[in-house]
């Protein structure tokens, strides 16, 4: 009877062994294939609030949130509370199999094919952010035109007065925020636009910008 207990114990021993190697490699399985999401980075000093699919997240300040979503094109939207230059929107392709990374930082919204596992993005979930990477670091020139292959195409307008700026383009005007920004976005061409601040005696400058696709400029209002 001995025995038979100590066989029945090595045999139970060699199955639990047995599941635990089934479980590692089924693990493995799992991480070889990304799952198709959106990975949140919040460089602001603050929570961050995205909606998309009609559903709203809270991504933590300076802190990271990935998004599990089916393969398709989403639109979104982003802001941090009591920030008013902080709101965004853009639009998204989640392609089969494949995470997409979003930054989100004062200078607006970027996406980049996201190459690590999506189980150990996961486990990164709500960890510090880190560094924002170079490309969206604060301009040095106030005058910039980026073109990275996932910059928009349109015109960001840097408001460094006091008080709202007004920028009219395509017959259309549009209010920046004190000390604020707004990306407005355009299709590839030359365009004529004009700035004015109510409150100073600046009066209206005029001159013409030349946007190309997938490039984004910078006009700066000191």
């Amino acid at each position: 009877m001995h025995k038979n207990l100590t066989l029945s114990a090595k045999v139970a021993a060699a199955m639990s062994g047995a599941a635990m190697i089934v479980a590692t490699f089924a693990g493995h399985a799992l991480a070889a294939s990304p799952a198709p999401g959106l990975l949140v980075k919040n460089y602001w000093g603050a929570p961050a609030t995205i909606n998309i699919a009609d559903t709203e997240y809270t991504v933590p300040s300076d802190g990271q949130l990935f998004i599990a979503l089916a393969p398709g094109e989403y639109d979104l939207s982003v802001n941090v509370d009591g920030a008013d230059n902080s709101a965004d929107s853009a639009q998204v392709e989640i392609p089969a199999s494949q995470a997409v990374q979003m930054s989100y930082a004062a200078t607006g919204v970027f996406f980049a094919p996201l190459t690590a596992p999506a189980a150990s993005t996961r486990s990164a979930a709500n960890q510090p952010a880190g560094q924002p990477p170079s490309s969206i670091q604060p301009p040095s020139a106030p005058v910039q035109s980026t073109t990275t292959p996932t910059a928009r195409t349109g015109v960001t307008v840097q408001n460094y007065f006091g008080d709202t700026l007004t920028f009219n383009v395509m017959d259309t005007e549009y209010s920046v925020p004190a000390n604020g920004q707004l990306f407005i976005a355009l299709a590839p061409g030359q365009y004529t636009y004009s700035a004015s601040v109510a409150s100073t005696d600046a009066g209206t400058r005029s001159d013409t910008l030349t946007i190309m696709a997938g490039q984004t400029v910078t006009v700066a209002d000191y």
